[in-house]
């Protein structure tokens, strides 16, 4: 009998780019480490990156964002980490965007995001502020609705997305532990390590739809949701089930509209 042996060595480019309680809240999972070859695929914006189509379970992966290399690892529970270092300062998006809808309780919001990310940071203010417009959204449910505004002193709240230090700083006292974002008073932090990567129960489902559900659910605890599980094996994943750490049986989904709202 022949006996094959092949070895293969492979450079992944993956291209990422950027389209798109009271008290903390957060998403938590565990951490760790393993070993393993590096992955062989590149993919779009808008694609998820380091997708479960790539062979074998690689730990390593060299990325490209919007011409920035990092060198990105992922931990033994599927998660993809940047490793980037946090500076603590802070980059506000000049910009304002009008509620899709005029209604009764119109949120003000501001979009912060941390100096030294491989992110356009209009193009991110762009796609969260499409989501939160969005009709599938939380936009006219019970008279929401939200306006982007550049000045974070007349917001209401302001989403951060930040470092995965940053992040786990504006979530305290509620440990996030480097992996989650949270909801924490009058802040939504969100960890870039997510904004790129997403998360193992996303696999197979593109960048957008995860920070779709990312925001929508961080913002649903900000109107006034809690956690919810999944209410049956098959069935779509409720926006305040904690998506990012398991679906519990059930498939992702991301527009409350379309899941029911509660």
């Amino acid at each position: 009998m022949l006996v094959a042996a092949v070895l293969v060595l492979v450079l992944v480019l993956v291209l990422v780019q950027c389209s798109g309680r009271d008290g903390p809240q957060r998403e938590a999972a565990d951490s760790g480490a393993s070993t393993g070859a590096d992955p062989g695929a590149s993919v779009g914006a808008g694609e998820a990156p380091l997708p479960d189509a790539v062979t074998g379970a690689p730990t390593t992966a060299t990325v490209i964002v919007n011409g920035v290399r990092l060198e990105a690892s992922r931990d033994d529970q599927g998660y993809w980490h940047s490793n980037i270092a946090s500076t603590g300062q802070w980059q506000a998006v000049d910009m304002a965007v009008a509620p899709s809808r005029q209604t009764a309780a119109v949120h003000m919001y501001a979009v912060q995001v941390e100096q030294g990310l491989p992110l356009d940071v209009t193009a991110v203010a762009t796609q969260i502020s499409s989501i939160l417009n969005d009709e599938r959204g939380w936009t006219g449910y019970e008279d929401n609705s939200f306006q982007l505004v550049p000045d974070p002193a007349q917001a209401e709240f302001t989403i951060y997305v930040g470092s995965a230090g940053t992040v786990d700083e504006l979530c305290q006292p509620d440990d996030t532990q480097g992996l989650v974002d949270c909801r924490n008073g009058d802040r939504i932090a969100l960890n870039i390590d997510r904004w790129l990567f997403a998360a193992p129960p996303y696999a197979g489902q593109t960048i957008d739809a995860y920070r779709t559900y990312l925001v929508n659910h961080e913002v649903g605890h900000f109107i006034g949701f809690g956690h919810v599980p999944c209410p049956g094996a098959g069935q779509p994943a409720p926006i305040m089930l904690q998506q990012t750490i398991d679906l519990q049986g059930c498939v992702p989904a991301w527009w409350p509209s379309e899941v029911g709202y509660d």
